[in-house]
């Protein structure tokens, strides 16, 4: 009897591994997905300000502020 639960115990912790693999791919999939999305907005961001910045005049700004 306790065999069968050891064994019990043992698929288990056999599926819940398999779980685990499969969500961590997800996961790293999401991420990559997610950094590739950030990317692509970023470059999008960055090139509207290059026209911008063609536009104004060559100044600095009075209050120069950090953005985090």
């Amino acid at each position: 009897e306790l065999a069968l639960k050891i064994k019990g115990y043992q698929e288990q912790i056999s599926a819940l591994n398999s779980k685990c693999k499969m969500l961590t791919v997800k996961a790293k999939h999401a991420t990559m997905l997610l950094t590739v999305s950030e990317v692509d907005g970023l470059s999008d961001g960055l090139e509207e300000l290059e026209d911008e910045e063609e536009e104004m005049p060559k100044h600095p700004p009075a209050h120069p502020s950090v953005v985090m």
